[in-house]
C-alpha cells in the first residue's frame, strides 16, 4: 500500500484540481483511493487526495457523493486525531480535517442544503482562526465560502461585511494577482451586486476579469475566467448596458463552446 500511494503521489498533476486540463490525469488516480486505503495515510500529500476527490465531485455538480465521501474520511480523520501522539503529525491532519469538513459544507451549499452549509463554515470558521490564525488561507477560503451561504439565505449586507474583510486580506498578503485573491474579488463583486451597488461590482469584476485573461495558463477558457465574464455581464444587465452584456455573453459563450 504504502508503495501504490507514492506511486498516487507521483501520478497527481502540479496543477490544482479545478484547472481542467488535469481531470483526466485524475481519473486515473480515483479508482485506487479505496484500495490503498489514502484516508488512512500518515502523509499529509497522500490524504491530500481526499480533498482533491471532493472537490473533483463539487466542480462536476456531484454534491451528494460529496456529502458521502467527505463524512466518510472526516470521521475517519477524527478518530486518527484522537489516537495521533506526535504534535506535528496531529498539527498537520488537523489541518486538513478542517479543510476537509468546509469542503464538504460547499457541497451541501451546491444541493441547496444553505443552513447545514453556513452551520458547517461557521463552525469550521471558528475552528481555523482559532488554531491556524485570522490570515491562514484556509481561513481566508472558509470565510468566502461562509460569504456564499450567507448571500444563498439572502442575508447580503453579512456577506459583504464579510467580504470585505476577506478579499483585502488575501491582497495583503499573496498580492491582487494570486489565484485565491481573484477568487475572493469575484465573491465581493457578487456581494456588491446583490446589495444594489452595480458599479462597484462592474468595476470589480472589470479588473478580474482583465487579471484572468492575462494570468491562467488557459485564458480566455479557464472555467474562473468563463465565470467572471459571466458576473460582468450581469453587472452590464444591472447598469442597463445591455449591448456590452450581450456581447460579453456571446464571446463567454463561444469560448466554452469551443472547449467541449
Amino acid at each position: 500500500r504504502v508503495e501504490a500511494r507514492r506511486l498516487l503521489l507521483i501520478a497527481r498533476p502540479r496543477r490544482d484540481v479545478d484547472d481542467s486540463a488535469t481531470w483526466s490525469r485524475y481519473q486515473l488516480i480515483w479508482p485506487h483511493l479505496e484500495p490503498t486505503e489514502v484516508v488512512a495515510s500518515s502523509d499529509e500529500r497522500v490524504r491530500q487526495l481526499i480533498i482533491d476527490r471532493i472537490r473533483y465531485l463539487n466542480i462536476f455538480g456531484d454534491y451528494a457523493r460529496g456529502v458521502a465521501e467527505g463524512s466518510k474520511a472526516a470521521m475517519r480523520w477524527e478518530k486518527m486525531l484522537d489516537t495521533e501522539e506526535e504534535l506535528e503529525a496531529a498539527r498537520t491532519l488537523r489541518t486538513q480535517w478542517f479543510q476537509l469538513r468546509s469542503t464538504i459544507g460547499n457541497s451541501l451549499l451546491g444541493l441547496s442544503e444553505f443552513a447545514r452549509s453556513r452551520q458547517v463554515h461557521e463552525q469550521v470558521l471558528a475552528e481555523q482562526a482559532s488554531a491556524l490564525g485570522q490570515d491562514h488561507p484556509h481561513t481566508l477560503m472558509t470565510a468566502g465560502a461562509l460569504a456564499a451561504d450567507l448571500r444563498a439565505l439572502g442575508l447580503y449586507r453579512e456577506a459583504l461585511k464579510l467580504d470585505r474583510q476577506t478579499h483585502p486580506n488575501w491582497v495583503r498578503q499573496y498580492d491582487a494577482d494570486y489565484l485565491w485573491s481573484l477568487r475572493a474579488a469575484n465573491n465581493l463583486a457578487v456581494s456588491y451586486r446583490v446589495n444594489g451597488d452595480v458599479r462597484a461590482a462592474q468595476e470589480l469584476d472589470a479588473q478580474t476579469h482583465q487579471r484572468l485573461r492575462l494570468l491562467l495558463p488557459e485564458g480566455e477558457g479557464h472555467a474562473l475566467t468563463l465565470a467572471s465574464a459571466r458576473n460582468l455581464a450581469r453587472d452590464l444587465i444591472e447598469a442597463g448596458d445591455y449591448r456590452a452584456a450581450v456581447d460579453g455573453a456571446l464571446e463567454a459563450y463561444q469560448t466554452a463552446a469551443r472547449r467541449m
